[in-house]
Parts: C-alpha cells; sequence; structure tokens
C-alpha cells in the first residue's frame, strides 16, 4: 500500500489521486532518484512548517469542523471546551488563540490610532490612516483563510508567523 507524500494518508495501488488532499501521485515506478546522465537528484527536504505527520489520521479526519472553527473569532471556545484530547485541534486552536489575540490587539490599536489621529488631522490624513489599518485587516482575513484551507486540506502546517509564536506558546505551557 502507498503513502501519500503530501499529508500522508494511505492509498489503493490503482489511485492516481490522493482521496484526502488531493495530490496527484506519482506511480513508483515513475518517480525516478536520478538524472538520465546517472547523477542523483536533488531531494527536497520537508517542510518545517509542516507538522501534519505527527497526527493521526483518524483525528484529523474526526476533527475537521472543530479545527475549522479555531479560526473563527469567538467560536474558538467550541474547539476549547469540546475537543481537549484532540491533539491536531490542538494545534490548529493554539494557531487560532494566537491569530486572534493579534486581531484583537490590532484592533484596539486601530481605534486608539484613529482617536489621536481625529483630534489632529482632518480629511485626507485621516482616510489614509484609516486605508493602511484595513490593510492589517487584509492580512487577519488571510491568515484566517489559510488557517481554513489548511485544516480542510488535512494538514497541521504553521501559519506565517503565527505559527511560530504559537509553537513556541505551546511548548511554554506544556514544560509548566
Amino acid at each position: 500500500m502507498a503513502v501519500c507524500e503530501n499529508c500522508g494518508a494511505r492509498l489503493e495501488e490503482n489511485e492516481d489521486v490522493c482521496p484526502a488532499c488531493g495530490t496527484i501521485v506519482l506511480k513508483l515506478k515513475e518517480q525516478k532518484s536520478e538524472k538520465p546522465d546517472g547523477t542523483a537528484l536533488p531531494q527536497t527536504p520537508p517542510d518545517p512548517a509542516d507538522h501534519t505527520r505527527e497526527y493521526d489520521r483518524e483525528d484529523i479526519e474526526k476533527n475537521k469542523l472543530l479545527s475549522c472553527l479555531s479560526y473563527l473569532w469567538i467560536l474558538i471556545l467550541f474547539p476549547i471546551f469540546e475537543a481537549r484530547d484532540s491533539l491536531y485541534v490542538r494545534f490548529h486552536r493554539r494557531q487560532g488563540l494566537v491569530l486572534f489575540i493579534a486581531e484583537a490587539v490590532y484592533t484596539v490599536n486601530v481605534f486608539v490610532s484613529l482617536g489621536i489621529a481625529g483630534m489632529y488631522f482632518k480629511g485626507v490624513p485621516l482616510l489614509i490612516i484609516g486605508a493602511l489599518n484595513y490593510l492589517g485587516y487584509g492580512l487577519f482575513l488571510y491568515l484566517t483563510v489559510k488557517g481554513i484551507s489548511n485544516v480542510m486540506k488535512c494538514r497541521a502546517k504553521e501559519l506565517p508567523v503565527i505559527g511560530r509564536i504559537a509553537e513556541f506558546a505551546g511548548r511554554k505551557i506544556n514544560k509548566e
């Protein structure tokens, strides 16, 4: 039985596409480890931000919905209370919680900066500051969609910046 290179799912011998993540699967006889001239092909190192292989496939499939809720603001309460034993949900819950805290801090900063700017500036500068603040919200929206996309692809992949902070916080909590 073969295994998907992307997500680690078990594949039947006749499958060309992984049923879990949709990756096109090369047959073993088609995979080459050397160039036509006999020199070895460079091996691509595994992605250090992808922790999918560390999690049980059954846990991933069972807890997709709760993992998705981890990225949707206040709905993070459901994964916190409903899936305490799921390591996969815990991974996404940590990232979702860091993302939620970052969004809350950013929102407070937006209101404070707009309030201060409103006292000193009128018109165009205030519009520019407001537009820049919405760019930040666009970044948070991107990270939310990326997190949910990773869950739907059955991946435990770190989000940019947020993933490192969540991993560091998780190690600190586990040590104490």
